[in-house]
């Protein structure tokens, strides 16, 4: 075992020691990423004798001074057997040494240190094999600046290439029709090889892109900025409808106050019987107009002609279908559907028939009049339905409905539960105007019966709905009636009875003059009472 105080001192002579290394760097045909550098020496002692033969763990470090005060690369120790003195290893083993650290304008100092003790000194300077001389005329370029006999006198531009230049100065460009298909594989240029706006307008020639180049569906909307398509963009008859989606034009992409005007559509031809469906012209934007119109207002849609007549009607719809429908309005709003307005002297609404020549139905009058109007057989209104009239209030005045009678409204004064539909009913002498229940026999103050019993409307109601009761004054009608006075036939004279509210068969026709209420259209035998079918003739 060697003592530390003569290693040290053996250390420093071996330093002295290290005669003439050099270096040598392995690389390939590419840029290397790291190297490594072959290092041999031989290592004395202080008499001179080479080193004891063993293995050593060696320490290199390579510095930009030689006073190692800025460190480039270290490593962490390589075992190297030394036979003879002789010290023979490859720098870069054990730890990566990166190939850019000789790529430097500053030279390199090697540092070495043996097992534990303190490094070799002085440091030694990196210096390059004498056949690496070569390399720094590629690393300056100096040898194709002076080019043998005073450098490059010219350079001429090849295929697909324009310029050239001599004495210093070189300038190649990419000739026009340089690169052309055949030099470009399929998918060689593909839209993630372009960046955003790579390619402008001033790029590519008129008609340079055609349809014929472009795949469908290559370009979408999304596509396309906005305003970036204009009339000045589109050939003539560029765009039609086969080359339009149905519903691919929505509200959103029609500008506001975008006109249609006659000189936009091609004659007659422009809309055909094949074309004239509910999904030809599907949506329109706000403001759109038709027609001579300077300002649409707030319209959604505003036609205007200034024409007469029906062959010059604003609008002409017509349905040629046998059975369809010429034109559909749907509104979900709580307004009206439809307003027509009338500013001049002519009617608001006219609907006409067409059997060799137009024939008015019905016409709505500027002044609110309503004419309905028939010419032929058949009825001038037919209509299915009860009819009100009401006054301008909203007051019903009189309905038409399903019923056999005709009545009117009546208070009456009488609280008695037994008034209600059928029941007889008397002119109440201490309240003008309206009546009560009857309650004697061979009443001459007999008015009619409450309607309704049975579940049979009024054919005619007149005050419907203001009054106490209806009161059926003529036409058929359920009336109560009581058999004890005696038998009621068929075709019999009723007057009143004693039994309120019913009516009896009359036995005294003297006594029944102005007191008769009708004739019975049922019999019912003596002694019952209830409800008969009455014809309603007061005398």
């Amino acid at each position: 075992m060697r003592k530390p105080m003569i290693f040290r001192i053996f250390w420093t002579v071996i330093t002295l020691a290290v005669i003439l290394p050099f270096f040598t760097v392995s690389t390939g045909h590419a840029a290397p990423e790291t190297v490594l550098i072959s290092y041999q020496g031989l290592i004395t002692n202080s008499e001179g004798k080479p080193l004891e033969e063993g293995e050593y763990k060696i320490y290199f470090s390579l510095y930009r001074d030689n006073a190692g005060s800025e460190l480039v690369w270290a490593n962490t120790g390589q075992a190297v057997k030394i036979m003879n003195g002789q010290l023979n290893c490859m720098i870069g083993v054990t730890n990566e040494l990166p190939a850019i650290v000789f790529d430097k304008s500053y030279p390199l100092w090697l540092s070495v240190r043996i097992n534990d003790d303190k490094p070799l000194q002085p440091m030694t300077k990196l210096v390059m094999s004498p056949y690496a001389v070569r390399s720094i005329y590629s690393d300056t370029a100096q040898f194709a600046h002076r080019g043998g006999s005073g450098g490059i006198s010219t350079v001429n531009a090849g295929l697909g290439l324009t310029g050239g230049g001599s004495n210093n100065s070189i300038t190649l460009s990419i000739a026009e029709d340089g690169v052309d298909s055949s030099m470009m594989a399929i998918d060689a240029i593909g839209t993630e090889q372009i960046q955003d706006d790579g390619i402008t307008e001033a790029d590519i020639a008129n008609q340079a892109v055609t349809s014929a180049h472009i795949m469908n569906s290559t370009i979408m909307s999304h596509d396309i900025r906005s305003g970036e398509v204009r009339q000045g963009n589109l050939a003539t008859n560029a765009v039609n409808s086969d080359k339009i989606y149905d519903g691919s034009i929505l509200d959103a992409d029609i500008a506001a106050n975008a006109a249609i005007d006659p000189a936009k559509i091609a004659g007659t031809a422009a809309v055909t019987t094949q074309k004239n469906t509910f999904t030809a012209i599907q949506r329109f934007a706000y403001n759109t107009a038709m027609g001579d119109v300077v300002d649409p207002g707030t319209h959604k849609l505003y036609v205007e002609s200034p024409l007469q007549g029906p062959n010059g009607s604003t609008v002409y719809v017509e349905n040629t279908g046998a059975a369809g429908i010429g034109m559909v309005v749907v509104a979900s709003s709580t307004d009206n559907t439809v307003l027509l307005s009338q500013e001049g002297s002519g009617n608001v609404l006219r609907c006409d028939s067409w059997t060799g020549g137009w024939h008015p139905v019905f016409t709505v009058k500027n002044d609110g009049g309503i004419k309905v109007q028939h010419d032929g057989t058949g009825y001038a209104a037919d209509i299915y339905g009860n009819v009100a009239i009401r006054e301008t209030t909203g007051t019903l005045v009189m309905e038409l409905g399903k019923g056999l009678d005709y009545a009117e409204g009546f208070d009456v004064n009488d609280d008695n539960d037994e008034v209600s539909p059928g029941a007889v009913l008397v002119i109440d002498e201490s309240n003008p105007g309206e009546l009560k229940l009857s309650d004697e026999a061979y009443d001459s103050k007999v008015a009619g019966i409450v309607a309704g019993a049975n579940d049979l409307g009024s054919g005619v109601r007149l005050g419907a709905g203001q009054f106490d009761h209806d009161v059926a004054l003529a036409g058929r009608v359920y009336c109560n009636v009581d058999a004890k006075y005696g038998e009621i036939k068929a075709g019999d004279l009723l007057t009143t009875s004693p039994t309120p509210g019913y009516a009896m068969v009359v036995k005294e026709r003297q006594k029944a003059h102005g007191s008769i209420l009708g004739k019975a259209m049922e019999s019912m035998a003596e002694g019952e009472s209830g409800q008969i079918l009455v014809l309603v003739t007061l005398q």
